[in-house]
């Protein structure tokens, strides 16, 4: 018999990368180390009955209009969908990744997206559809993604019924370096609450997601970092890196 509310689905990771590049990607640059840290996170938040699976691009470059990275995530994706129902899964991209996931989603039944500091460049937000929520996390002094950008794209969102969410984290750039846990905390919360189908009940459990703003009900955005943690239940600040540069990672 199945636990209730233990979650039974999957978790596809999506890296980031560059604009334009026919470099090989690599299991060990930082775009693929940094989301590796995030799937080794969201298993142990979300244990053993959750799949968590993490694309590796052949190519690090979006690389228009052959949308490379988007061909690669589709293949990981339809393997996933032989498994599960579209609403048993969740897409998390960073970056590019999050441009990835969104064209995914105009492609493909997912049942949910996080989207952490993505590049949105030309209202890529807009291809998700009503049936899939959304989540978007983006630091306030990221310099590389736009988190205004980010936060109008899923306003817009909720304007045409999707069920989305934007959330700052007050100081953080583009890396997730600076409150990671932070960023890891919220992404298994939502994933948590989407995959077992039932809202955060306020029990104290950790990296459970608090009760955020839902952008078509208040344009206020949650960016202070008392909010993040009371939202997650953390105490913790990471120091800021002393280096956030080059977007293409």
């Amino acid at each position: 018999m199945e636990t209730p509310n233990i979650p039974s689905g999957a978790v596809l990771v999506l890296p980031g990368g560059k604009p334009v590049s026919t470099a090989p990607s690599k299991a060990r640059q930082m775009a693929n180390l940094r989301m590796t840290l995030l799937r080794m996170a969201l298993r142990r938040r979300l244990g053993a009955a959750t799949e968590v699976r993490q694309v590796r691009y052949r190519l690090r470059g979006w690389n228009a209009p052959r949308l490379d990275p988007v061909r690669d995530a589709e293949r990981a994706l339809d393997g996933l969908l032989e498994q599960f129902a579209p609403e048993q899964i969740v897409v998390v991209g960073h970056s590019m990744g999050g441009r990835v996931a969104a064209h995914l989603a105009h492609r493909r039944d997912i049942g949910g997206i996080v989207a952490l500091a993505p590049w949105w460049p030309t209202a890529d937000a807009g291809l998700i559809p009503v049936g899939t929520r959304l989540l978007t996390v983006h630091g306030t002094a990221d310099t590389w993604t736009d988190p205004e950008s980010s936060r109008r794209q899923c306003l817009r969102a909720t304007e045409r019924g999707v069920d989305a969410q934007w959330f700052g984290i007050a100081g953080a750039g583009h890396y997730m370096l600076r409150r990671r846990r932070t960023w890891h905390a919220l992404t298994a919360a939502f994933a948590r609450e989407q995959l077992a189908g039932c809202p955060d009940d306020n029990d104290g459990n950790p990296g459970r997601l608090g009760k955020l703003t839902p952008a078509r009900r208040q344009n206020e955005d949650i960016t202070s970092a008392d909010s993040v943690d009371r939202a997650v239940r953390m105490g913790h600040t990471e120091a800021p890196p002393q280096n956030e540069r080059n977007f293409g990672e």
